[in-house]
């Protein structure tokens, strides 16, 4: 007799999510080249931390405590880069800032666990590898005449579900919280 697999419970993530002026382009962007890169498309988003099994309750508890006295955070974009990371193929890198670093030890602090930090601040455009003969340095040069030194607007920050375990196409927003809300 085999044993069911009981399903796995799901990982989740703290997001910055670009303003609702600013998602829509970002997106599109990320649809137009996710063929190529043979992933499905995903939100536009900068995650702070990944990867945590801790449950839908307590990390949405969190939420407000990580973003307290935050508003809308605005960061420039400082270059378009690609890397052989598959979450990190091609993305805009941003300025380092105190802002990004003090939402990271705070949900460091809340989840108990430097697992799933961002490396840095990024907004990722494409995942994985392009197929088909496209150039992802030439897409970076082509994004690059787009967002280099432009400066994007983070209103929101949300709870996803998401990992690097799970599906890309079943991720999706559970809460959010713009920021500045209330203060």
């Amino acid at each position: 007799m085999r044993a069911e697999k009981a399903p796995l419970a799901p990982d989740y993530s703290f997001w910055l999510l670009p303003s609702l002026e600013q998602a829509p382009a970002l997106a599109a962007e990320i649809a137009a080249l996710a063929p190529a890169f043979g992933t499905p498309a995903f939100s536009p988003h900068m995650t702070i931390q990944g990867n945590l099994s801790l449950s839908l309750e307590t990390l949405g508890s969190f939420l407000p405590q990580i973003a307290g006295g935050l508003g809308p955070l605005s960061w420039r974009v400082e270059a378009v880069r690609t890397s052989s990371e598959r979450f990190r193929s091609l993305y805009l890198g941003f300025e380092e800032s105190d802002a990004f670093l003090m939402l990271q030890e705070r949900s460091r602090k809340l989840c108990g666990t430097a697992a799933g930090l961002s490396p840095f601040p990024h907004l990722s455009i494409a995942y994985g590898e392009p197929r088909s003969g496209r150039d992802k340095s030439e897409e970076a040069v082509r994004l690059s005449s787009l967002y280099l030194g432009t400066r994007l607007l983070f209103s929101r920050l949300a709870l996803a579900v998401s990992s690097s375990r799970a599906p890309i196409e079943s991720w999706f927003v559970v809460r959010e919280l713009e920021l500045g809300a209330g203060q």
